[in-house]
């Protein structure tokens, strides 16, 4: 029998009241896990106490309550990174389903990786609601059922090997999008690799209402000229960002349609979609360039 060897990092700033899917939901999936008996320890960092709801839900657990004021999604991940020390560790979001068997899953793919592999990154999909698979695809693109080298990386659904990650760890944590692409881009500076397993599985929360995705689409867009700045990276004209974001888009559509169960019926109706997507994405990436605050998410 393994030594329990990995910590599960938990975030909180998702966990609210109006989303679908619940931190209680989720602690219990992760009691549930079909290897849970390999889980060293659960540190969950919030902004506030834990409330007597969220004590019942994580019974059970081993349990960490970190409480750190004013922190937010990507602080409190790295927060959880420090105190952490597994020999690998998963960055669990709040609203997010991991598969009953993704512990299981995502550490025989660490075990069967070679040394040089840093990063093993999940299919993730979102949960029903309107133009959830068109969605899934602008922003989780990897789909596949074949297993390959990846340039990305969804955090939420990745299992680290821990001594090397907490050599890196997210930089520009206060920017709600962009850490974690470009934690996976200096990782693989230094000489390591990021792979896809379609074995590592997990179903993030959605909605029923396009107004939520208005709003949600237009804080990516926002974060996605903040995180340019701070990299010093040359910042395009709105237009030009969306005309190039709408050509990533259609190509991923083509591409992925088929893994994702889209009908050819559906493409001009997945295109006109795309499009709505780049005016909402265009919207929040102008507003950042104007010095205004991001548009509100509820997603």
């Amino acid at each position: 029998m393994t030594a329990p060897d990995i910590s599960l990092i938990f975030e909180t700033d998702n966990n609210q009241e109006h989303r679908r899917i619940q931190l209680a939901e989720v602690a219990q999936i992760w009691k549930s896990q079909t290897a849970a008996d390999r889980i060293l320890e659960c540190l969950l960092v919030a902004a506030r106490p834990i409330s007597p709801e969220e004590e019942r839900a994580l019974a059970g657990l081993p349990y960490r309550w970190i409480v750190r004021p004013n922190t937010t999604y990507y602080v409190q991940k790295n927060i959880g990174i420090a105190e952490s020390r597994g020999a690998y560790f998963a960055l669990v979001d709040s609203d997010a389903r991991p598969d009953p068997d993704w512990l299981e899953q995502a550490l025989a793919a660490m075990k069967e990786a070679p040394p040089d592999v840093a990063i093993v990154t999940g299919r993730t999909r979102y949960d029903y609601g309107p133009f959830s698979k068109e969605v899934t695809i602008a922003n989780f693109p990897f789909q596949h059922a074949h297993s390959y080298d990846v340039l990305t990386v969804g955090a939420g659904n990745s299992i680290f090997r821990g001594d090397l990650l907490r050599r890196f760890r997210f930089e520009g944590d206060a920017i709600r999008h962009g850490a974690d692409s470009d934690l996976a881009n200096r990782v693989q500076e230094a000489g390591y690799r990021v792979v896809y397993d379609p074995r590592l599985k997990l179903t993030h929360n959605y909605t029923d209402r396009l107004t939520d995705l208005w709003g949600n689409v237009g804080m990516k867009g926002h974060a996605f000229a903040l995180y340019a700045a701070f990299r010093s990276q040359r910042l395009r004209h709105p237009l030009v960002d969306a005309i190039g974001r709408y050509r990533v888009l259609l190509a991923r559509l083509l591409k992925l349609r088929r893994p994702m169960g889209i009908p050819l019926w559906r493409l001009p109706l997945s295109a006109l979609f795309y499009l709505w997507y780049v005016v909402a994405t265009g919207r929040g990436y102008a507003l950042a360039l104007r010095g205004k605050p991001a548009p509100a998410s509820r997603l």
